[in-house]
């Protein structure tokens, strides 16, 4: 059953939650409080066969090896059926991917694309390590407008 878990939230088994690998999970924990780790409430998609499952980092696992989860049951069913206990992923899964919710606010009424104004969107990067995407290339502020 899942409970308590290191990053301090109680779960459910009916939540689609998991556990990463202690190797993972404790390099990343600030001060050796859990609680703070960055990891903590980040998103994974697991996948096995034909089928994926969106799940919520809540815990870590003593007893996984770096490239193992221990997904909450209702996680696990939405992969397989509980009575098989284990399962073993792809050997090359696909690149991590973030989700990140992003406002899009912009100083005028306008539109890029089919974004218009002040709309949220769900922004996708792909690529980096389980600490976070690696972002490369460079930001400025927009040009004055010329009247």
């Amino acid at each position: 059953s899942v409970g308590l878990g290191a990053c301090g939230q109680l779960h459910q088994d009916s939540e689609l939650v998991a556990a990463i690998s202690y190797a993972v999970f404790d390099p990343q924990t600030p001060g050796g409080n859990p609680n703070n780790n960055p990891l903590c409430g980040r998103r994974i998609r697991a996948s096995f066969e034909s089928k994926s499952v969106e799940v919520t980092v809540v815990d870590r696992c003593p007893g996984c090896s770096a490239g193992s989860l221990d997904l909450s049951p209702a996680a696990f069913q939405k992969l397989a059926d509980l009575g098989r206990g284990r399962i073993q992923a792809d050997p090359a899964p696909p690149p991590l991917t973030y989700l990140f919710s992003v406002n899009l606010t912009f100083a005028e009424p306008i539109s890029i694309g089919a974004v218009p104004y002040g709309t949220r969107d769900l922004l996708t990067i792909s690529g980096g390590t389980a600490v976070g995407p690696k972002i490369s290339g460079k930001t400025s502020s927009p040009a004055q407008p010329r009247y």
